[in-house]
């Protein structure tokens, strides 16, 4: 186990609320639950739980330590899926994966490489969106909706936003696009353009990678934003109404496999 036990302890009494309730839970004696969260708060210098009789809260310090407990324990459990035991992930291969160029391009390589690197004996195929027969998986990219569905909580991943990139001198430091100048976009993000916008565009591609190749082409191209990304000029326009979630859709037979909660922690981990 690559996890402190004592956080695991921790969490499960602040779930819990009680000492008694997270010692059976865990299967340890009470007095060890005791030990664990006394120790963690000599080493903190703050006590975590207020004692009650039968009960036990959060102090303000609890819950601020807790919030750095929950990202610590829910990282060490994707360590442990990825390293723990090399080679284990054996869903038949290869693992099919339709994806649209966003994820294809900016998403999926470090995760795919990071999994086949310790699973030797698993592949995986990505495919683009339209292509014939049912995926493993489908990486999706929806308008952003702030009332999701159960479903589609389910299967969110995270939200992005876009940029505008632009290489024309005249844009620089410009917060419009001017009617008339050659727009490049990416494909979803069609048809939610104003109709001003719309009417500019020349170019629409599913590929990020060959958007962004015509910004030296005195194109204004609209992309997902790449925060790791800073060659490009980026034109300070608001873009809020082109914000996209990404959604990580299991088929039913691969919905419960080892593999896919592997690859949808590590997705997590591209926001």
């Amino acid at each position: 186990m690559l996890e402190d036990f004592r956080l695991k302890v921790f969490l499960t009494v602040e779930s819990e609320g009680s000492f008694t309730k997270a010692a059976r839970n865990l299967g340890i004696s009470q007095p060890a639950v005791s030990q664990n969260i006394a120790e963690l708060e000599r080493e903190t210098g703050e006590e975590l739980f207020h004692r009650n009789k039968g009960s036990v809260t959060l102090t303000p310090a609890g819950t601020t330590f807790k919030r750095y407990a929950e990202r610590i324990h829910h990282w060490c459990s994707v360590a442990e899926d990825v390293f723990g035991s090399a080679g284990r992930l054996k869903d038949a291969s290869p693992v099919t994966i339709m994806s649209d160029g966003f994820a294809s391009e900016s998403v999926l390589p470090g995760v795919l490489g990071s999994i086949t690197a310790l699973n030797p004996d698993l592949s995986f195929k990505v495919i683009p969106p339209g292509s014939q027969g049912e995926p493993d998986l489908l990486l999706t990219c929806r308008p952003h909706f702030a009332q999701m569905s159960l479903e589609d909580v389910d299967t969110f991943l995270y939200s992005f936003g876009a940029v505008a990139l632009s290489d024309v001198p005249s844009l620089k430091g410009s917060r419009t696009i001017r009617p008339g100048v050659r727009m490049a976009v990416w494909t979803p993000y069609l048809p939610l353009l104003p109709l001003d916008m719309a009417a500019d565009v020349v170019v629409d591609s599913y590929s990020v990678s060959t958007l962004r190749g015509l910004v030296s082409s005195e194109f204004v191209v609209l992309v997902p934003r790449d925060p790791h990304d800073e060659s490009i000029t980026t034109l300070d326009i608001d873009l809020s109404f082109l914000r996209m979630d990404l959604h990580a859709v299991p088929s039913p037979g691969f919905a419960g496999s080892e593999t896919f909660s592997v690859l949808r922690n590590m997705l997590l981990d591209t926001e």
